[in-house]
């Protein structure tokens, strides 16, 4: 009927950074607010979102800053809660916060004081050692429990802004307190993408987990 009153149209910057955050994060927004405050920053003079200069800001900003209402998370464990797979979404942007040395004792690499831990640098340390991270994908903790060799290359000189992107992982089912724990059992499923060694202190192994 020509009097029936129209739908009204979604902004369409609304729509551009919507698209974005789901198909690069598996992400929903709360608000877009902070987005089109800034939207001389995240839009070309024609109108188009800038995805280079967003996955900068993504990257450089607090995780829980950033509005999120869903993290790839629910996603990709909608169909198997056993396991996170990004296979059919994105991977799972996340937020080291912690992290702890799982292995005791502690191996130590040359002379050590009584009482000191170990340093998690040089070729001795990167054996027989096993981490977990506690991480934030914007919606809730996650702790993420490394089953891989060479896990001192992730932990060694990790910032305290910092992201990842998790590919896959095994839920644990018997969730510590809980919070969720995922299994990640290959350096491939889980990558570094941003590593702040100018602007941000050294994360420092934590002994009581958040």
């Amino acid at each position: 009927m020509e009097d029936q009153a129209k739908a009204p149209k979604a902004d369409p910057k609304v729509e551009m950074v919507r698209n974005f955050f789901f198909e690069r994060f598996g992400a929903t927004l709360s608000s877009y607010d902070q987005y089109l405050a800034q939207e001389d920053r995240f839009f070309a003079p024609d109108g188009q979102l800038s995805a280079t200069d967003l996955v900068d800001f993504v990257y450089r900003t607090p995780i829980e800053e950033l509005g999120l209402h869903t993290s790839a998370f629910d996603e990709g464990t909608r169909q198997n809660s056993m396991c996170f797979d990004s296979s059919g979404t994105a991977p799972l942007l996340l937020e080291v916060k912690q992290f702890r040395n799982l292995s005791r004792p502690y191996q130590r690499v040359g002379k050590a004081e009584p009482g000191e831990k170990i340093q998690v640098t040089g070729a001795g340390a990167k054996r027989d050692h096993t981490f977990s991270l506690v991480a934030h994908d914007g919606v809730r903790f996650i702790k993420l429990v490394l089953l891989m060799p060479n896990q001192v290359s992730i932990v060694k000189d990790l910032r305290e802004r910092n992201k990842f992107l998790l590919k896959s992982g095994y839920v644990d089912s018997a969730q510590e307190r809980g919070a969720i724990v995922i299994l990640v059992d290959g350096m491939d499923q889980l990558a570094m993408v941003h590593n702040d060694k100018a602007g941000s202190q050294r994360l420092i192994e934590q002994q009581i987990e958040i």
